[in-house]
């Protein structure tokens, strides 16, 4: 941060009723070219983020929330957003072994750290951790160990049925 932005910060905390009036009066001036970059800026993100249309997704998500209890499976807090857990692998899939529910705090996690490195963590060819896995099942319960692992409580749970 340089001297500027510093003192700014501080004048606006000082000043807050000032800082809204300047901010209404800039908006009010510019308020044609902000709309058009907002509008420019949707239509980019639309065109980078196409969506998925799949027939019959409401009752699909609904069913998926009502299998898992509306619970995230990652950390098991309330989780009201269904995942593909592979989604690239299977073309986005309905299949409910490829739908799980998460939190949007860890439905964001894992979306980064699939874009981060998608292709590093193949967690399937891991036969070692498969290994701890299935010995972990006899003192701990599965959510207990999806925690360790970073992983799904319905990810340990077709490791464990493999």
């Amino acid at each position: 941060m340089n001297k500027n932005s510093k003192n700014l910060n501080k004048w606006r905390a000082k000043n807050p009723d000032k800082f809204k009036e300047q901010l209404k009066r800039y908006y009010k001036k510019h308020k044609k070219e902000i709309i058009m970059k907002q509008k420019k800026r949707r239509k980019e993100w639309k065109k980078s983020h196409p969506k998925i249309i799949v027939k019959g997704w409401k009752d699909i998500r609904a069913s998926i929330l009502k299998r898992d209890n509306n619970t995230c499976q990652y950390c098991g807090k309330a989780g009201k957003e269904v995942h593909y857990i592979n989604g690239e692998k299977y073309r986005f899939s309905t299949k409910p072994k490829n739908l799980i529910t998460l939190c949007h705090r860890c439905h964001v996690k894992t979306e980064k750290i699939k874009s981060d490195n998608f292709h590093r963590n193949n967690w399937s060819e891991d036969k070692e951790r498969t290994k701890v896995i299935m010995k972990l099942t006899k003192k701990f319960n599965q959510s207990q160990i999806g925690r360790l692992f970073n992983i799904s409580r319905q990810r340990i749970s077709q490791i464990i049925l493999k």
